[in-house]
């Protein structure tokens, strides 16, 4: 790599975004997204490179030196319009140009996206995803793919133009109403489960090759299946296996950050030991979720612990001081991240007594030859506890407490040379997902400092992004308020309504009936019911992006079609419940052709074909927050469990009508069903146990 030019250029230096303003120091003549740009490009007749990368991604801090090279940088300025965008901040502009990417060259997409825009109509006609400045056998120095991509540009407008046709044809066809009508039936859910199992890696977990990476949803879709199977002749244990396998394997592993807690973005081997160093607040939520829900499943003390240790480093590393969570870190320098992260074994035993680094090399395996290359350990766990106790002839417990006292001493003495980037941006959609991920935790784990810390973030976005029945990301670059998008309001109502049933408070009954009134009004596409990614009012780009499957995070047309669901049974507004149906039947055929694609879909499905439980507890606070405790250690994912205390005021018509009486008394309610009254917690708990969906923890 050459040496880089001096630096005329600072365009980047004054955006909010943390990861434009990482790279305005390079030697690219970067713009950010604006009319100027393509204003320039069109003006010179240069086609435009456009950068889409966000700030906690190892690979775009990798290619951040590669745009620095100055051969690289002198053939973008000469030849290019170079526009660099923040995945975060601006996803509508990402998801467009992924989907022209992925329907230009039926490949996927990734990070950083690197695309070549014709000016005018700002189409792409070449793209990618990471290109090094070094040459290798597979492919050119990108310097060499930028100038034959230039040179293409000027001597092939007749090829591009036909080609942008074709791809504009392709671009309305994805976006076009789904006329199919969805029959309510389990067929998708059955499908998913067997697509599942044919994808699933039996010795190691996950359903994918390397890079490997988490997807919850797909776990916590196989838990609901078994759960789901529970009085049927044959419960459905592969189905629990699958998942527990996979998150066995995922929480003894390198994925997992077992040191400092956290998981990271994906394994790049089947064996999930050495990680990508990118943690992202979205994937921990999820995660954080997954493992609670799994603690009560299963009753494993390793989900439980896996759960806890994740949302400590949440609310130990991402909290900020205004109750809100920063995006993510990723391991710096670009060039060796994993110095932070990897072990010699002497570093370890210079940390240890020897009674520790005993239990210590045998749980890690290191013993075993090194997992990284460099000859050192990214810690992963090799042995069980019982076989170490049966090793060193000592109880499990002593184990588990060397273990621990290890780990501690470890965090403490690698954190004066940690060396990681924290991305302070606060996101409305992750902040969402941890939310619902606290609260979910606080219930099942019994951590009531979850529930608060849940409901301080919430408080803080109501605060900060929501104003005039809108949820706003800042303000752009005329000052103007720029719109959230649909993840950010379907997120934000599903956690809110998780929260709901962790702790009763009117003003989140309020907020969640106000989210769902600004989805409904802003993003629905008026010709089928589905919802678009953009509001209404949101900038125009190549393609409105509309999406029902899920990525890295749950789709937002599924979380909102469960949501709205779910809202609608809990206030009694079957508008709601409406809304809900016409997303599903918006998307069947994406459902009936790849339902494991669709996890949040599936759900929604699920629920509307057998309507959620509601248990409503009222009463004394003190009383009925012991029902509640209790009855939160059981696993039913389709109940909606609310304690309101006696006194509670301004409840929805659905609930004010219930008895309140001063004791406990629950009110369960199936579907459409006729109420049904407990007064005595032994009672009401051998009633759901009739149910389809409780088991024992």
């Amino acid at each position: 790599m050459t040496t880089p030019t001096a630096i005329p250029f600072r365009r980047l230096s004054t955006e909010k975004s943390v990861f434009l303003r990482s790279q305005a120091s390079q030697p690219v003549d970067w713009y950010p997204w604006c009319e100027a740009a393509f204003q320039t490009a069109a003006r010179e007749d240069k086609p435009v490179l456009l950068s889409i990368g966000y700030a906690t991604s190892h690979w775009c801090h990798r290619m951040a030196l590669d745009f620095s090279d100055s051969l690289v940088a002198s053939v973008i300025n000469q030849r290019f319009i170079a526009i660099k965008v923040d995945r975060d901040q601006r996803p509508d502009i990402d998801k467009a140009y992924q989907l022209a990417l992925q329907a230009l060259t039926q490949e996927g997409g990734g990070w950083p996206l690197t695309v070549f825009l014709t000016p005018k109509d700002r189409m792409p006609f070449f793209g990618g995803t990471y290109f090094s400045a070094r040459p290798s056998d597979a492919m050119p120095g990108f310097a060499d793919v930028l100038t034959r991509i230039a040179d293409y540009y000027s001597e092939s407008t007749e090829t591009i133009q036909s080609q942008h046709t074709h791809l504009e044809q392709l671009l309305l066809a994805m976006s076009a109403p789904n006329p199919a009508s969805l029959r309510v039936d389990e067929m998708p859910l059955h499908k998913a489960r067997s697509e599942l199992e044919k994808k699933f890696d039996g010795r190691y977990g996950g359903f994918s090759g390397a890079p490997k990476f988490p997807q919850p949803g797909l776990c916590e879709r196989l838990l609901r299946a078994w759960v789901s199977s529970q009085h049927e002749p044959i419960p459905d244990l592969h189905a629990l296996y699958m998942a527990s396998l996979t998150m066995t394997r995922m929480g003894e592993s390198g994925l997992n950050d077992i040191v400092r807690g956290g998981f990271f973005r994906h394994s790049t081997d089947i064996y999930w030991r050495i990680p990508c160093y990118e943690k992202t607040l979205s994937d921990n939520a999820l995660l954080m979720a997954l493992y609670a829900q799994a603690a009560i499943a299963t009753g494993d003390p390793l989900y439980a612990s896996t759960a806890t240790a994740t949302a400590d480093w949440l609310m130990r590393d991402l909290w900020r001081t205004d109750g809100s969570f920063s995006a993510g870190e990723v391991g710096m320098p670009a060039t060796s991240p994993d110095d932070s992260f990897v072990w010699t074994r002497g570093q370890i035993e210079a940390c240890l007594r020897p009674d520790e680094y005993s239990a210590f090399a045998l749980r890690f395996g290191l013993a075993d030859a090194p997992t990284a290359t460099d000859g050192r350990w990214h810690l992963h766990a090799s042995r069980s506890l019982e076989e170490i106790a049966q090793a060193l002839e000592i109880p499990r417990t002593e184990v588990s407490a060397r273990i621990q006292s290890s780990l501690a001493a470890l965090r403490k003495a690698r954190a004066p040379a940690l060396t990681v980037l924290r991305d302070d941006t606060v996101l409305i959609g992750p902040n969402a997902l941890a939310i619902r991920g606290l609260a979910i935790c606080a219930r099942a784990l019994g951590r009531p400092d979850y529930a608060v810390a849940a409901s301080e973030a919430i408080d803080g976005l109501r605060r900060t992004v929501w104003a005039e029945g809108r949820l706003l990301l800042g303000q752009d670059r005329n000052g103007v308020g720029a719109d959230a998008f649909l993840d950010d309001y379907a997120y934000l109502l599903d956690a809110t309504l998780e929260l709901l049933a962790t702790r009763w408070r009117t003003t989140d009954l309020d907020f969640a009936v106000s989210l769902a009134e600004a989805l409904l009004s802003r993003f629905v596409d008026p010709r089928d019911g589905s919802l678009w990614f953009t509001a209404h009012d949101a900038e125009r780009l190549i393609v409105r992006p509309k999406s029902f499957a899920d990525d890295a995070a749950p789709s937002g047309n599924g979380v909102a079609a469960r949501a709205l669901n779910r809202l609608g049974f809990l206030v009694g507004n079957d508008h709601y419940c409406s809304a809900a149906q016409n997303i599903l039947k918006a998307a069947a055929t994406d459902l009936q052709q790849r339902p494991a694609a669709h996890g949040a879909l599936l759900d929604a499905l699920e629920e509307m074909g057998s309507p959620p439980e509601r248990v409503v507890l009222r009463g004394p606070e003190d009383e009925i927050g012991h029902w509640h405790r209790e009855l939160s250690r059981l696993y039913a994912p389709r109940r909606m469990l609310y304690a309101i205390p006696t006194g509670t005021e301004a409840l929805p018509n659905s609930l004010s009508h219930l008895p309140e009486i001063q004791e406990p008394i629950a009110h369960v309610i199936r579907g459409d069903q006729a109420l049904e009254s407990f007064r005595t917690l032994p009672a009401l708990i051998r009633h759901l146990r009739d149910g389809l969906e409780l088991v024992e923890d």
